[in-house]
């Protein structure tokens, strides 16, 4: 079998040659079945088809027979193409849309990333620099089959200065997956329920010419390709030096699957635990510990790390993880947790997705669908719940903010984890005046609560803050996301309290070992076929997501059992805020 260098490969190959062997082989990698990057992936599908049909042509299947099919069609003195299939040398481009007039090729990359055309972001640096690569190849693949055109390059993607006139229109678009084509490329159709004149006619996507950029990365293109080519036929391994880069390899071993790239690359040093790829903020730590010298010297446990080399980094949780082996609580915690009751303890679920749900919003604006609040009245009270969810097609936010501002305007302290609830609440405030609506009270409220700009006072306390400042335990491995947080307090408590507000809501359970199950894999099974459940952010998306434009939508049965499982994550988010604060407090009574 004669191997092609797809533009996928070139990619994979460009952050290190040794993975193109590991994906030409077909190893498993941590993508496969990965529930945030699928969720990207749709709106990338979503945002092609919208594409394709600014731009209608004529498409190109997944057949063996797409590179002569689309050499037929290039024969035309004028045609656009969707996933046009060329071919040249050895490498081989599916373009997105390629527009031929004459001489004359557009060669057309649409991306899902967000472009605002108020403010243009510099090309040439981060993710843009990859994306600008990403097109060189396919210009030079291009280039190389029709060497006497003259050929432009530009990006489309979704304008975040343009507003949408349609309503719904992300439920205007349905994804089905198919099989891989002959060339291996994965295969998905997207299907479009709308009205297509009132989609050019909206137009939420920018053309933007990237030919400058093109035009200087292209001979590195060249080069890196060539290289890469001299390792497909035969398809040979070739052999890199493990560095702290592979911390990132996403070639690792699946369910189905035993093959592990990683391990292949790292032999035994792949096995030791705990490893230095664990420790917290790793990418920062270098300046102090030089990783890959400790590589090539086969030192790659967290043990071979001097504490005293990373003392007073980050508030010292990659100092304690590397130190000790025991819970930490400084004493600033017990002081931090001491405040003005009711505790009000809330967490949101919200979403951004490439096309707008709403008339009127804009591509990737915030729309915030669900807040949870357990407040304590007292140091010894039990905690009381509330809770709202949009199941409404109308906007949502405002509604959102005034139930909100209804549970927590009569006083006490307010508790988030992270600064998103801080982030959401800003963008309403803005998003008030931008759509016109009025409510005093609730502005009133939001200027005196959300943080505007960094030193600005605010009207709650960060719980991940303190925690990340005065908590350590060794089961979080230097993190403080509450996913973390939670096992490990549980594993320390011994507090019939917190049990029984646990197994009040079914989630106080033991496996048979006797070990206290994470309430987050306790959390039930939605009764759909293939729905799992709702346990971390992505998959209330998705939930959210079946909930209102999905099948679901006409189906109030369905519809009830997506809202449930909302419903019950994002109280389990409160919930475990009130029983860590609740174990902090004991350990202060202590």
């Amino acid at each position: 079998m004669a191997y092609a260098l797809s533009k996928s490969d070139y990619k994979v190959a460009r952050t290190c040659l040794t993975k193109l062997y590991y994906k030409k082989q077909g190893y498993p990698t941590v993508d496969d079945g990965n529930a945030f990057m699928e969720l990207l992936a749709e709106g990338g599908y979503m945002v092609g088809k919208l594409a394709q049909i600014l731009y209608p042509g004529e498409a190109i299947d997944g057949t063996e027979h797409a590179v002569e099919r689309t050499a037929t069609l290039l024969q035309r003195d004028t045609v656009t193409i969707h996933e046009a299939a060329i071919k040249s040398n050895g490498k081989l481009v599916r373009i997105d849309i390629l527009q031929k007039e004459g001489n004359l090729f557009r060669l057309i990359e649409v991306k899902a990333k967000s472009w605002n055309s108020g403010e243009p972001p510099r090309l040439t640096s981060g993710e843009w620099a990859e994306y600008i690569e990403d097109i060189a190849y396919q210009y030079v693949v291009l280039q190389e089959a029709y060497p006497n055109a003259k050929i432009e390059t530009y990006l489309l993607m979704p304008d975040k200065a343009k507003r949408t006139a349609i309503d719904a229109l992300n439920s205007m678009f349905s994804i089905e997956r198919l099989a891989p084509d002959a060339h291996g490329f994965s295969s998905t159709q997207v299907k479009f329920s709308g009205d297509e004149k009132s989609i050019r006619e909206d137009d939420l996507m920018t053309l933007v010419d990237v030919a400058d950029a093109v035009n200087t990365v292209a001979p590195m293109v060249r080069t890196e390709a060539r290289s890469m080519l001299k390792t497909l036929n035969p398809l040979i391994k070739s052999i890199v030096p493990i560095s702290k880069h592979c911390k990132d390899c996403e070639f690792r071993r699946s369910a189905s699957d035993a093959r592990d790239g990683f391990v292949e690359c790292w032999g035994k040093l792949a096995d030791v635990q705990p490893h230095i790829f664990g420790l917290y903020r790793f990418g920062n730590m270098d300046r102090n510990l030089d990783f890959n010298s400790m590589i090539a010297a086969g030192k790659v446990s967290l043990a071979n790390i001097k504490a005293e080399s990373i003392r007073d980094k980050y508030n010292n949780r990659a100092y304690h993880q590397v130190a000790s082996k025991a819970e930490i609580i400084l004493p600033e915690l017990f002081d931090a947790i001491d405040l003005q009751f009711p505790l009000h303890f809330i967490d949101f679920e919200s979403s951004r997705m490439a096309l707008p749900y709403h008339n009127g919003m804009r591509p990737y604006e915030q729309v915030i669908f669900q807040w949870s609040c357990h407040t304590l009245a007292s140091p010894d009270a039990d905690p009381v719940h509330t809770e709202w969810i949009n199941t409404d097609e109308a906007y949502p936010n405002f509604r959102f903010a005034e139930a909100l501002l209804e549970q927590l305007m009569h006083g006490g302290t307010v508790f988030i984890w992270t600064p998103f609830e801080n982030t959401a609440l800003r963008e309403i405030y803005f998003q008030m005046e931008l759509y016109g609506f009025t409510h005093s009270g609730l502005k009133s409220w939001l200027e005196g609560f959300v943080k505007f700009n960094k030193g600005d006072s605010c009207g709650y306390i960060d719980q991940a803050d303190l925690c990340n400042k005065y908590y350590h335990h060794p089961v979080a491995k230097g993190k403080y996301s509450i996913k973390y947080i939670l096992p490990a307090v549980l594993q320390e408590a011994r507090s019939p309290v917190i049990e029984r507000w646990l197994d009040n809501i079914g989630l106080y359970q033991k496996d048979a070992a006797g070990r206290l199950v994470n309430p987050y894999d306790a959390l039930p099974e939605i009764d759909i076929p293939d729905a799992g459940r709702v346990q971390e952010g992505t998959a209330a998306v998705r939930a959210y997501q079946e909930m209102m434009y999905g099948v679901a939508k006409d189906e109030p049965a369905l519809k009830a059992k997506w809202r449930q499982a909302l419903l019950d994550y994002c109280r389990l988010d409160t919930l475990a805020m009130v029983i860590i604060w609740r174990y902090w407090w004991e350990r202060k009574l202590m």
